[in-house]
C-alpha cells in the first residue's frame, strides 16, 4: 500500500513536471528576453525590433497549440501580449526619430570635445536617413575645420540623395563654406597654389547641390587665383630654363602646363602664360639656330 502510495505521487510529479514547466519555463524565458532590453539604448533598437516579434510570435503560436490552458497561463500571456505591445509602441516611436536621437547624441559628443565619437553618431544618423542634413552640416564643419577634404567630398553622396528631397536650408552650410574659402585664401597667400585649388574644387563640388551665389563669386575668384598661380609658377620655372639653354626641360614644362590647363576644363591655346611661354621658347630656338 505505502509502495503504491508513493508510486502514485512520483507519477503525479512527473505529470505536473512534464505539463506545467514547459509554459512556465517559456513565460520566464519570454520575460527574461523582453527585461533585457533597454530601450534607452539607441545602438541596439533595431535588434530590439526582431526581439520583439520573435517574442510575440512564439506567443501566439504557444496560445494556438495549448487548448487547454489554464487560468494562469491565460492571465501570463496577457501580461506578456500588453508588455510587447507596450514595448513596441516605444520601439516604433524612437525609431520614426532615430535620425535626430544619433544627431543629439553625436551632439553631446562634440560638446564635450569628442569629435571622433561625434562623427561616429552624425554618420549613424545619416545610415537611418541620408536627407538628415543637420548630421551632413554638422559632418561638413567638422570636416572643415580638420581640413579633410576627402572625407567632405564623401558627403556628397548625402547631399545628392537630400538634393530630391530638397530639404536642406542653404545657410545652414555658410559656416563650412566660410572655413573653406579662409582655408583656401590662406593657402593662395602662401602660395600654396595646388592645395588652395584642392580645397576651392571641393568647394565648387558642395556647390552643386547647394547653391549660393556669394559663395558661388568668391569660389569662382579664388579659384582662378590660385589657377594663375600655378600657371604662373610653371612659366617661372620655364623661363629660368629657358635663359640658362635648357630647352629641352622648357617643352617638358610647357607640355605639363599645357596638360594642368586642360585639367582644368580651359584651352592652353587660349591661355595666356603658355602662349608667352611658347613664344620665348620659340625665339630662345631660333637665336639658338641661328
Amino acid at each position: 500500500m505505502y509502495k503504491r502510495f508513493l508510486l502514485l505521487c512520483f507519477l503525479l510529479w512527473a505529470t505536473m513536471t512534464a505539463v506545467f514547466p514547459q509554459s512556465d519555463s517559456l513565460f520566464a524565458n519570454w520575460n527574461m528576453r523582453l527585461d533585457a532590453i533597454n530601450l534607452s539604448n539607441i545602438d541596439r533598437l533595431p535588434i530590439y525590433r526582431f526581439t520583439l516579434s520573435e517574442v510575440r510570435n512564439e506567443a501566439k503560436q504557444f496560445a494556438n497549440e495549448e487548448h487547454t490552458l489554464s487560468q494562469t497561463d491565460k492571465e501570463d500571456l496577457s501580461d506578456l501580449m500588453w508588455k510587447i505591445n507596450y514595448m513596441s509602441n516605444i520601439l516604433e516611436q524612437k525609431l520614426a526619430r532615430i535620425d535626430s536621437l544619433f544627431f543629439a547624441k553625436a551632439s553631446e559628443f562634440e560638446q564635450d570635445g569628442n569629435e571622433q565619437e561625434a562623427v561616429f553618431y552624425y554618420k549613424r544618423s545619416l545610415d537611418f536617413n541620408p536627407a538628415y542634413c543637420l548630421s551632413i552640416e554638422k559632418l561638413s564643419a567638422i570636416y572643415a575645420k580638420k581640413h579633410q577634404n576627402a572625407q567632405h567630398i564623401e558627403l556628397l553622396h548625402f547631399l545628392s540623395f537630400d538634393n530630391e528631397q530638397k530639404n536642406c536650408p542653404p545657410q545652414l552650410f555658410d559656416p563650412a563654406f566660410d572655413t573653406l574659402l579662409t582655408q583656401a585664401s590662406g593657402l593662395i597667400e602662401r602660395r600654396n597654389y595646388y592645395d588652395a585649388q584642392k580645397v576651392l574644387d571641393t568647394v565648387k563640388l558642395f556647390l552643386q547641390y547647394i547653391p549660393q551665389e556669394k559663395y558661388l563669386q568668391n569660389c569662382a575668384a579664388l579659384l582662378e587665383t590660385a589657377q594663375n598661380g600655378i600657371y604662373s609658377s610653371y612659366y617661372d620655372i620655364i623661363s629660368k630654363a629657358i635663359k640658362g639653354g635648357n630647352l629641352q626641360i622648357a617643352n617638358e614644362y610647357i607640355s605639363r602646363l599645357s596638360l594642368d590647363i586642360e585639367k582644368n576644363n580651359q584651352k592652353a591655346d587660349q591661355n595666356p602664360f603658355y602662349i608667352k611661354a611658347v613664344q620665348d621658347l620659340k625665339t630662345a630656338c631660333q637665336r639658338f639656330f641661328r
